[in-house]
């Protein structure tokens, strides 16, 4: 069953939970970026794009709502050569569009790098 809560009104896979106030738990402050993407879940491979993306994470655009915990592989079409793996943290509705947010897992010091240089020029330095 999905429920409504303080996120604009969106359908959510967190049955029963109503936010009265939103506060940041972020380890790490994540920019709005909107950067095309190829993300994989389950077999199947789809196209979208991010919506933010930070140190920890990355909140992009989905053909449906993914279940909380599962997995999913992620690369920037920038840089298909790097995959960054996640867990799908929070799934929901905004109108008539589907979100996920991911948490990274098991992030390399390449992947650290990137997303350092990403972050700050927009681009990876070499």
């Amino acid at each position: 069953m999905l429920t409504k809560g303080r996120f604009i009104g969106r359908e959510s896979y967190f049955p029963g939970i109503i936010m009265n106030e939103y506060r940041e738990k972020r380890l790490n402050r994540r920019h709005e970026v909107k950067e095309p993407i190829t993300y994989v879940y389950g077999e199947e491979s789809y196209s979208s794009q991010t919506i933010d993306i930070g140190k920890g994470g990355i909140k992009f655009n989905t053909k449906q709502l993914l279940p909380p915990l599962s997995k999913v592989s992620i690369t920037l079409k920038r840089d298909p050569s790097l995959i960054f793996n996640g867990l799908i943290i929070w799934s929901g509705r905004l109108d008539a569009r589907y979100l996920a947010a991911i948490k990274f897992i098991d992030l390399t010091q390449e992947h650290t790098y990137y997303l350092e240089q990403f972050l700050l020029y927009g681009e990876r330095s070499e």
